[in-house]
């Protein structure tokens, strides 16, 4: 189910680089369990790429745990944001499929943060849907795509659309 559709890029390209990610939305009462990211001063839902032979659902589990030490539970799939934007790096199209699962929280143990995620300053943190979004749209000047998909979900989660 597509939950929503963003296109950000500024010309139209030949050619096209296609990936897909998976993030979980851990809810815990009023709260959702976040990845703060210290130098950018935004939220973020923990997820990234599909590794080979892995499933999504697989996806979900490994990222939660690596990005914010959340051993959880899949409760259902909430559905993907589809991005279209200027590579950075390339001379092409950028096309990043965030798929979405809501996740319980089991249990919470130590975060496995890869070097960019460490000098980042990724950080778990228990917040209200309404913080989240507050923060991060005092940061939509950013120029970054993934605080635009981030805003996206909370305005639909604090909507009760998903």
């Amino acid at each position: 189910m597509l939950i929503t559709k963003i296109e950000t890029q500024t010309k139209v390209w030949s050619q096209r680089e296609s990936r897909e990610a998976v993030r979980a939305v851990i809810r815990k009462e009023d709260q959702l369990l976040m990845v703060y990211i210290k130098s950018r001063s935004t939220y973020i839902f923990p997820g990234g790429g599909i590794e080979a032979n892995e499933s999504m659902e697989d996806t979900c589990l490994r990222e939660a745990k690596e990005e914010s030490g959340a051993i959880v539970k899949i409760i259902r799939y909430l559905g993907f944001i589809d991005e279209y934007s200027d590579s950075k790096y390339y001379e092409m199209e950028y096309n990043l499929k965030s798929h979405y699962y809501e996740c319980e929280l089991l249990e919470l143990a130590e975060q496995n943060l890869l070097g960019y995620e460490e000098r980042l300053g990724f950080e778990a943190r228990f917040v209200t849907i309404e913080e989240a979004l507050r923060h991060n749209v005092a940061k939509k000047d950013s120029t970054e795509p993934y605080l635009r998909r981030n805003i996206e979900l909370l305005t639909l989660l604090k909507q009760n659309k998903l």
